[in-house]
């Protein structure tokens, strides 16, 4: 069978033939039936397609803004200043990973120095945890005192607790178990016990607020604690599952290349001058270091500031898409300390930025107690700044996307143009 494809002029579409007729083209058919990217463009819907790859680049700009807080606030968190007046004469311990492993020093730390640590894992303490139960629903157990014993460490100390059951008078679940973790709380700070709020299915068709729910959970301070619970005159322990808990976990290390168990997180280093806590399992071994001299406060409060101003950058560079009340916030804890700066070698910008002199670092060492009560104490700049973050992370980032609508043909060059060339200085710098 002979098959051909003929064009009849510039502007027709090719036409399959075939021994049992002409046909438009496959590609023909399915820009047709399937309007997709293209077809906008072809249907003369070119601006809807335009608004459509707008909103999506949108949501690209969000989540890239959202990660730059959150490392921000990470680094902010992870600040380490120098106790006294005397940057220039300070010890500072240094963990690569704060989350996972906290580190300090003292005045007498050899310095400079490095110490290899590894956690598989923190060491966790027994723990007591109540089934979930709907906050708002209403106790069934008897009325009057309930006695019960907590045995910490081979100590056993009798507690009573009154449930409120009676006509005119019943407990909530919550208030019971309130109740009972203030009683278990109250022994001994080697045993605490707290109502844990979360957000679960209740299973109680009588009430609206199915969603929460409350636990009353028990530890200890440490893994080396043992403690256990039993009724004495009432069912409390047993209506609640109090008598059973998770056994204590021991931590297991990486000391110097050592493996090392131990019941508690701190680790000794230097004769007791350098001390490590595990708080979780580290991505690998870490290299702890010590350093002395004002270079660690310094560096950190330059991170702070470069990441600060790489953000209101990126926000500038996008503030078609962003509403303006997002840079408005994260600029008014500076706008509001401008007037101090200049005494440190900084200057508030136009921009919102935060511009950094040479007398900056020379500031941090001859005169920290300044730098300090301007940047870092309770009224400074960067915990000021922390709680600006810490605001916009707590709420939805769609709340800081600005309306899109269809825009011009020049509109479309300028953002064309402002794309490729952000594509060119990720290639080029990729490079370096």
């Amino acid at each position: 069978m002979s098959i051909t494809v003929t064009y009849q002029g510039l502007k027709d579409q090719p036409l399959l033939n075939t021994g049992s007729g002409r046909y438009p083209s496959l590609k023909a058919q399915a820009t047709a039936q399937d309007p997709g990217a293209m077809g906008l463009y072809y249907s003369g819907n070119a601006p809807q397609l335009n608004l459509s790859i707008r909103q999506t680049e949108q949501e690209r700009v969000l989540a890239e803004v959202r990660q730059r807080l959150i490392s921000l606030a990470l680094t902010i968190d992870n600040l380490t200043p120098p106790a006294g007046d005397r940057p220039g004469q300070a010890v500072t311990a240094l963990s690569p990973d704060p989350q996972a492993m906290a580190a300090a020093a003292d005045s007498q730390a050899t310095a400079p120095a490095s110490y290899g640590l590894k956690v598989e894992w923190p060491a966790a303490p027994g723990q007591v945890l109540s089934p979930a139960q709907n906050p708002i629903a209403l106790v069934d157990q008897a009325d009057g005192a309930h006695t019960f014993t907590l045995t910490i460490n081979g100590v056993a100390h009798q507690l009573s607790v009154t449930v409120d059951n009676h006509p005119g008078q019943v407990d909530t679940q919550e208030d019971l178990l309130g109740r009972l973790a203030r009683a278990i709380s109250g022994v001994d700070p080697a045993v605490s016990a707290q109502v844990i709020a979360s957000q679960e299915d209740a299973h109680d068709p009588l009430h609206h607020l199915l969603n929460r729910t409350a636990r009353l959970s028990i530890q200890g301070a440490d893994a080396s604690v043992s403690f256990s619970l039993a009724d004495v005159q009432g069912t409390l322990v047993s209506d609640y599952h109090l008598g059973t808990q998770t056994p204590p976990r021991a931590a297991s290390l990486m000391v110097a290349g050592v493996p090392t168990t131990q019941a508690g997180n701190n680790i000794s280093l230097d004769s007791g001058h350098v001390g490590a806590t595990a708080l979780d399992t580290t991505n690998g071994p870490l290299e702890l270091s010590v350093e002395a001299g004002a270079g660690p406060i310094t560096r950190q409060l330059d991170s702070v500031i470069g990441q600060y101003n790489d953000l209101l950058s990126y926000l500038d560079s996008h503030a078609d898409l962003l509403r303006p009340s997002l840079k408005d916030r994260l600029v008014r804890p500076l706008e509001d300390r401008a007037s101090l700066m200049p005494e440190l070698g900084l200057r508030a910008t136009a921009q919102g930025r935060l511009s950094v002199s040479s007398l900056f670092d020379d500031k941090v060492t001859s005169d920290y107690p300044a730098v300090r009560q301007t940047l870092l104490d309770r009224q400074g700049w960067v915990p000021a700044l922390r709680n600006k973050v810490g605001q916009i992370l707590a709420m939805d980032q769609t709340a800081f996307a600005s309306v899109l609508e269809s825009s011009g043909l020049q509109e479309q060059r300028r953002r064309a143009w402002l794309a490729l060339d952000q594509s060119l200085s990720g290639i080029v710098g990729g490079y370096y």
